[in-house]
Order: C-alpha cells, then sequence, then structure tokens
C-alpha cells in the first residue's frame, strides 16, 4: 500500500514539473511574440506619422507650386504643420 501511494505520488509530481515547466516555455514564447508585435506596431506608427507629415508638407510645397501661396505664405504654412 505504502509503495503504490509513493508511486502515486511520485507520478503526481512528475507530472507538475512538467506542467510548471512547459507553462515556462508558453510563457516566454508568449513574451517574445508580444514583444515582436509591440515593436512592430511602434515602427508602423512611427511611419505613418512620418507620411502623414510628408503628405502635409506636399500639400503646402504643391500650392507653393500652383501660386496658390507665396513663398513667405508657404514657409508661415510649412511652419504650423
Amino acid at each position: 500500500m505504502i509503495i503504490l501511494a509513493l508511486i502515486t505520488l511520485i507520478g503526481t509530481l512528475a507530472i507538475g514539473i512538467l506542467s510548471v515547466n512547459r507553462i515556462l516555455i508558453m510563457e516566454r514564447g508568449s513574451e517574445s511574440v508580444l514583444r515582436v508585435s509591440i515593436e512592430e506596431d511602434y515602427d508602423e506608427n512611427i511611419k505613418n506619422q512620418v507620411d502623414n507629415a510628408i503628405s502635409m508638407l506636399d500639400a503646402v510645397y504643391a500650392g507653393y507650386e500652383n501660386g496658390d501661396y507665396s513663398y513667405e505664405e508657404a514657409e508661415t504654412q510649412r511652419r504650423h504643420t
């Protein structure tokens, strides 16, 4: 009876240890995926902000080229963009 209880206890401990090990491995993997996702989102956000700034400046420059703005007006628009 004692031997059976010891075998059950050892088996339960082994399963518990393996489960904790798997959980830690999965946690590290999900942390890595989350970090990559956050970095990609950050990079995409920066790219979009730069693209927006370029678009606004292009619009001011196009207005200058079309004669909608004088050079001084375009400079003022650029500074406020």
